[in-house]
């Protein structure tokens, strides 16, 4: 099956393509994010936690690789307890299925030059999912934390649903991902 790649990287034909992965500086990031999202109602301690967390974010417009974070793990948690025959995005390959797709990305999303390829996938388990459901620049910053979070969970909800009509389609790939050729620079 053919996609497309984006990359700020220049690529060769052949190149194959290494999954999302879990670095160490990431997985401590996903830690805080844990404890942000999985706090218990009940435990006084996590609840002055989480609203110190949240009423810091709000002050100080939460980073962008926090909120990643905080969406990834979401992400992850909604994926284990309600679509978990669906892949992991940790450890998959991100993909578009058209050249319009990574296109709108790359405006919305890259800053640096960018560079579009065709590519093979040779895996079956893929699944397409809404990338703009889950835009990190969206969250935490216009309420509570407590509806930002259920917010998010429901937007997690569609996202591995699938829900129609997808404002920038992804394609989610745990398999291996060869890169055919270049389409363009931007």
């Amino acid at each position: 099956m053919d996609f497309i790649h984006v990359s700020s990287r220049e690529l060769s034909p052949g190149t194959v393509l290494k999954p999302y992965g879990m670095d160490l500086h990431m997985q401590k990031g996903l830690n805080v994010a844990r404890l942000v999202i999985d706090f218990r109602p009940e435990d006084t301690i996590s609840m002055v936690f989480v609203a110190k967390m949240i009423e810091w974010q709000l002050n100080n417009k939460i980073s962008g690789e926090f909120a990643n974070m905080i969406v990834e793990h979401m992400l992850e948690k909604t994926r284990q307890q309600e679509f978990p025959n669906r892949p992991s995005r940790l450890g998959s390959c991100f993909l578009f299925p058209e050249t319009a797709a990574a296109q709108q990305f790359i405006k919305h999303y890259r800053e640096s030059r960018s560079y579009i390829y065709k590519c093979k996938v040779e895996a079956e388990n893929y699944v397409t999912c809404d990338m703009a459901l889950i835009n990190s620049h969206n969250i935490m910053y216009e309420t509570d934390s407590v509806t930002e979070l259920a917010a998010l969970r429901e937007r997690c909800v569609k996202y591995w649903a699938g829900e129609q009509p997808m404002a920038l389609p992804e394609v989610i790939v745990p398999g291996v991902v060869k890169i055919s050729g270049l389409i363009a620079r931007t």
